[in-house]
């Protein structure tokens, strides 16, 4: 198991009374090094403006992941945020149920996650990421540049909520989740 602990200079020092949140990535390579620099910043940012305390825990295989919990537990977490790559993707019912065991908060920012049994989930919508991806196709397709299109931003996010808290034996198929928008 490779779990890391957040880097000595991160904000996981300053309270040791506040709450601890678990920061899960699947591989420490799944993200370009200088994407991933820019979210760890704004998520440290965030964690000390609320007076939480982050740690950045990563697992390679789906049998890593109880371990990696069980470190969690050992670490008095509280919450466990999960930024989405692929590696997470493939893996989200034994997270969910890990979570849901161990009474972790669980937020994510993709929309599969409450419906699993997460808390919430927070994030673009993914619908529009993908019409807009198609409207840069159909552009290029009828002779624009790359380089001349201009570089597009998330405008329509979503806060999805589970409506009921989660049971240890309730099924995915059970939860009620309810959806809101937010331009």
């Amino acid at each position: 198991m490779r779990s890391s602990l957040s880097d000595p200079a991160s904000p996981s020092t300053l309270n040791s009374q506040g709450v601890t949140v678990s920061v899960m990535l699947a591989e420490r390579g799944a993200w370009h090094s200088g994407i991933l620099a820019v979210v760890r910043q704004a998520i440290d940012e965030a964690a000390q403006r609320l007076g939480l305390r982050s740690r950045y825990v990563y697992f390679q295989s789906p049998e890593e992941l109880p371990a990696v919990f069980a470190e969690m537990v050992k670490e008095r977490e509280q919450a466990l945020l999960i930024l989405s790559d692929p590696g997470i993707a493939q893996v989200v019912p034994q997270i969910v149920a890990l979570a849901v065991k161990l009474r972790l908060v669980t937020m994510a920012e993709s929309a599969d996650w409450p419906t699993a049994g997460a808390l919430m989930a927070y994030g673009p919508k993914a619908d529009d990421i993908y019409r807009q991806a198609a409207m840069y196709v159909d552009r290029i397709l009828k002779g624009a540049r790359p380089n001349d299109l201009p570089i597009g931003q998330p405008t329509t996010f979503e806060l999805i909520t589970t409506s009921r808290p989660p049971r240890r034996s309730a099924s995915p198929s059970r939860r009620h989740c309810s959806r809101g928008r937010i331009r």
